[in-house]
């Protein structure tokens, strides 16, 4: 992986400095040929117009093999580079402009082709840090190139650089070929799914990569639309010569640069649409600062700019990457640019016509806009996942029931439906063992429909097997970026509580199954690596054979077996738990919850176990207890948590209704008021007493336990707290 990681830079590198050394000379030589500074400006445009036919040419890279496609668009657009070698004075222009139009094809095809490259050469948690590394490459040869190019084209004329431009792609061609692609799509699209709105659909459809696009899409804008202002600044509120324009280049630069180097980890810690709210807010913080009167500040807005932009691109990127089917990518890949970089057309005239209002204005217009959006992205409510679940796939011929990124142009057969919701329970009950949150489970298992209907299903033997493997994967990938973001979690992280009935439990049959989907176990798993919690919970929960679970994972069979005795061991040491009747554990919980509620500490020590531990979790959002541990402690805790108060009834809009149910498969306590949950407490019963309490109070993690309590008939309350 890391040779492949170092042949994408290598890539950028080259690539970058042929394409920005050439950008500028053409301009340069047009206007030279024909002293017309418009025509000259209009090179530009050329180069960026075909991004917005984006959606359309990214569907060339669903329907070739994308790696020779290409490697040809490469050795295409350097024969074209060559045919400049033909202008000789003003009546060529023209040919300029056509190459500079074949520039601008060949950059929307190579950069989609290579985001849906990147995917198959390197593993999920590269991704960020290699899109980091190619930024920091790209924004590093704006730098040095543009200069080089000048300087060759100032000694030998437009002729030595248009050789020199068209060694640069045959180099990137070479690059390509020596790639190692290791992960394989999991099928191809049917040849009927094109045309853009496939791309756009899986886009847009889905808030892990809406969300970064639409931030990515303002602050590009904006960055257009505040050049102009920029100038203006300088040269008439500063009073500085317009070469310093080219410092305040230059800073920016070194900003993308550092900035793009450590993008990628901080995207595996916080997730891309984080990452794409603080770039919105550094780049909004960069643009404040060149209001100032002060060359200076306006230096340092530069730099500060400079870092934000390049990491809300990358965090865009990267959420396309890992949240697209692969047989997708190259679509979505290049309608993520248009989505981008089109406003870019209507942006950099706007700024240019606004800056008559001032140098200014534009500049408080794109901090606001730009803060708008981060703060609309930033309170934005998940997508309520389990809305299209819920609904059958049978329902997405009509568009308005389609599920999120559904691919309109590729309808599943009824009879492939029907599969996949014989499928759906199961996948579901997996799903949430590995991921301990309902939501995210049912995110993945969407994922999974998606890709089943993405994939060529004629040549799948197998489609249980099938989809086993694609859901397994993909929780494995949501694993590895979840554990980070656990990282920066307020207090503790308890799972997601399930009520007794939800299908999303799965098998309750047996007390090994039974034990799987406890909260005690559930948080136990959390400790496992992302791979020691699939062999656990496949065979575990699942009885699948360990060769099975090798064919699923992608390893082999003896490390299978000796990752599954790893992980057992693991919670077998932290967990020695002897099951009692559900009858015993009910009238154990009465007497528990009756003593608490009147105070009554010593009997509240006899029903707990000596060391007993109370866990909440409140997600920083309700004042919760992280940790307490010994029976006396526990019951003083619980004395205080039942107490009478006033502020307590204020902060949860009245008096509780205390209920004993059943939840993840184990005796709880739901504490309810009209019909919202705001508290499940799990309890650990064991024969000594109380040994565990998970007490979940994160409102964000007990919407599904109201939408199934308010829908689902249930005793009455014990009594009535506070």
């Amino acid at each position: 992986m890391r040779r492949n990681a170092g042949l994408f830079v290598g890539i950028s590198l080259v690539s970058g400095f042929g394409s920005s050394a050439m950008s500028l000379v053409a301009g340069i030589w047009i206007l030279d040929l024909t002293g017309s500074t418009s025509l000259a400006a209009l090179a530009g445009l050329c180069v960026y117009a075909p991004v917005l036919a984006g959606p359309w040419l990214g569907g060339l890279l669903d329907r070739a093999p994308r790696r020779p496609l290409v490697i040809a668009v490469n050795l295409l657009l350097a024969a074209a580079l060559l045919t400049l070698l033909a202008v000789r004075g003003p009546e060529q222009t023209w040919l300029i402009f056509a190459v500079s139009c074949a520039y601008g094809i060949s950059y929307v095809l190579i950069d989609a082709g290579e985001t849906a490259l990147l995917p198959s050469a390197l593993s999920p948690t590269e991704l960020g840090d290699v899109n980091g590394w190619r930024s920091s490459a790209q924004e590093g040869m704006k730098l040095v190139a543009p200069l080089a190019g000048a300087g060759l084209y100032a000694w030998r004329g437009g002729h030595a650089v248009v050789v020199l431009s068209a060694v640069m792609p045959v180099l990137v061609a070479l690059l390509y070929a020596v790639l190692r692609l290791h992960r394989t799509p999991p099928g191809r699209p049917a040849r009927h799914c094109g045309g853009p709105r496939t791309g756009l659909v899986v886009l847009f459809g889905q808030r892990a990569t809406r969300l970064p696009i639409v931030l990515a899409a303002v602050s590009i804008a904006m960055s257009g639309f505040t050049t102009a202002a920029i100038y203006a600044m300088v040269v008439t509120e500063l009073r500085l010569p317009a070469t310093f324009l080219g410092v305040l280049a230059s800073a920016q630069g070194t900003g993308s640069i550092v900035g793009g180097l450590f993008v990628g980890r901080i995207i595996a810690r916080l997730g891309p649409v984080a990452v794409g709210v603080a770039g919105t807010v550094l780049f909004a913080v960069g643009c404040l600062a060149r209001c100032l009167p002060w060359w200076p500040a306006t230096v340092a807005g530069a730099v500060v700019a400079g870092v934000g932009l390049p990491w809300t691109l990358v965090a865009a990127v990267t959420a396309a990457q890992t949240h697209t089917p692969p047989a997708l990518l190259g679509r979505v890949s290049a309608t993520a640019n248009t989505a981008m970089f089109g406003p870019l057309v209507a942006a950099i005239p706007l700024g240019s016509a606004a800056v008559h209002l001032g140098a200014r204005p534009p500049l408080v217009t794109a901090v606001v806009l730009c803060l708008t959006a981060a703060v609309a992205v930033f309170h934005s409510p998940p997508t309520p996942r389990g809305a299209a679940s819920r609904r059958s796939p049978r329902q997405g011929y009509d568009r308005s029931a389609a599920p999120p990124g559904y691919c309109l142009a590729m309808p599943l057969s009824p009879d492939e439906v029907e599969l996949f919701e014989r499928s759906r329970a199961r996948l579901e009950a997996i799903a949430y063992r590995l991921l301990g949150s309902a939501s995210d489970a049912e995110d993945a298992v969407q994922d999974t429909f998606l890709r089943w209907q993405a994939a060529d299903r004629g040549h799948v033997e197998t489609p249980a097997a099938w989809l086993t493997k694609v859901l397994t994967n993909v929780c494995l990938n949501q694993l590895t970026s979840a554990r980070a973001r656990r990282e920066t979690y307020v207090g503790s992280w308890l799972p997601e509580p399930v009520l007794a009935g939800d299908r999303m439990l799965g098998p309750l049959d047996t007390a090994e199954q039974r034990e799987s989907v406890s909260m005690a176990v559930l948080t136990l798993l959390e400790r496992l690596s992302p791979n020691e919690r699939a062999v656990y919970v496949l065979r575990e929960a699942f009885g699948y054979s360990h060769g099975e679970i090798a064919e699923i994972i992608g390893r082999t069979e003896s490390n299978c077996q000796q990752t599954y005795r790893r992980a057992k061991q693991h919670v077998a040491a932290e967990r020695a738990r002897t099951e009692v009747d559900r009858a015993t554990a009910q009238k154990i919980i009465a007497e528990f919850l009756t003593a608490a509620n009147n105070g009554e500490i010593q009997r509240l020590v006899e029903l707990l176990t000596d060391d007993v531990r109370s866990t909440a979790d409140g997600g920083g959002k309700i004042p919760a207890r992280s940790s307490i541990t010994g029976a006396m402690a526990v019951a003083k805790f619980l004395r205080g948590l039942f107490k009478p108060a006033d502020v307590k009834r204020d902060l949860v809009g009245g008096s509780p209704a205390v209920h004993i149910a059943a939840a993840n498969g184990g005796p709880a306590v739901v504490v309810v008021i009209d019909d919202r949950v705001i508290g499940v407490m799990s309890l650990d019963v064991t024969p000594d007493g109380v040994a565990a309490i998970h007490n979940q109070v994160n409102p964000d993690k007990l919407a599904r336990a109201t939408r199934q309590w308010s829908a689902t008939p249930h005793e009455e309350a014990l009594f009535r707290a506070w």
